[in-house]
């Protein structure tokens, strides 16, 4: 499938990733790319009118702030993904809260990023449009 036509929004403090994940979207096809360095940017962004397929949040930090401005973006996005330093310790904590605020998230990756795992989250974006209904939520190691 195609994504040259998918808008994405990467919230990313910094710059070097930011650089990083523009060539992996790239490589996958998704070329119509919105680079945030904070929240209050990703919100301006949003509130622009702009709509995305997709809102990357780098270096997700599971807690009250970054929970709470996750779901003022809610609606910014069809599908979500969190990459986190350190997925294991988090896992079930952020995959319970994400649910039960109805985040549709595609997943957890952990840091650094690599094609290959974004490319996985694509791909179960693409299942839950073919069978027309979310599977259960698993983190994929890149």
């Amino acid at each position: 499938m195609s994504h040259s036509l998918d808008a994405v929004i990467l919230l990313c403090t910094n710059p070097g990733n930011q650089l990083k994940y523009t060539r992996i979207f790239n490589e996958l096809g998704l070329y119509r790319l919105t680079l945030c360095s904070d929240v209050g940017e990703a919100k301006r962004c949003v509130m622009d009118g702009a709509d995305f397929e997709y809102f990357v949040y780098d270096d997700f930090n599971y807690g009250i702030a970054s929970c709470e401005d996750l779901l003022q973006l809610h609606n910014s996005a069809r599908y979500f993904i969190l990459t986190l330093s350190d997925v294991e310790s988090a896992e079930f904590e952020v995959l319970h809260w994400a649910r039960s605020s109805k985040l549709r998230l595609l997943g957890l990756l952990p840091r650094p990023i690599t094609a290959a795992g974004v490319d996985r989250m694509l791909a179960r974006r693409e299942r839950w449009a073919k069978n027309g209904r979310r599977q259960e939520l698993q983190c994929h190691d890149a």
